[in-house]
C-alpha cells in the first residue's frame, strides 16, 4: 500500500480542468516542506474538488500527520493515516469558535 502512495506522490498530478486557485499547484514546494519538517497537523480551508485533499491523504501515508478539513459543501474526505476531521461549515463560523 505504501508503494501506491509513494507512486502517486512522485507522478505528475494530471487534472483536465484548470484550477488556478488550488494549492495543489504548489505541491512541488509543499512536498519537501512537509516531508522534512516536524509537522503534526494540516488544516485545509475550502476543499472544493478535493484535489489537494487527495494528494495530502497520500502524503500522510508517507509522513504521518493529522488533517482537518473545513468546507460546508463537502460530504467526505479520503482516508488519512493520522487522525482526520471534516467540519461542514464555512471558515468564519469555524474560526470564530471558542478555543477547545
Amino acid at each position: 500500500m505504501l508503494n501506491s502512495h509513494t507512486q502517486l506522490l512522485n507522478e505528475t498530478y494530471q487534472n483536465n480542468s484548470l484550477n488556478l486557485y488550488s494549492l495543489l499547484n504548489f505541491k512541488d514546494i509543499l512536498k519537501p516542506l512537509i516531508l522534512h519538517s516536524t509537522i503534526q497537523s494540516i488544516c485545509e480551508i475550502g476543499i472544493e474538488k478535493s484535489h489537494l485533499t487527495t494528494w495530502l491523504a497520500s502524503l500522510s501515508h508517507v509522513k504521518n500527520f493529522n488533517y482537518t478539513g473545513i468546507d460546508p459543501a463537502i460530504d467526505s474526505i479520503p482516508e488519512f493515516r493520522g487522525e482526520s476531521k471534516l467540519f461542514k461549515e464555512n471558515s468564519l463560523t469555524y474560526l470564530n469558535r471558542p478555543a477547545a
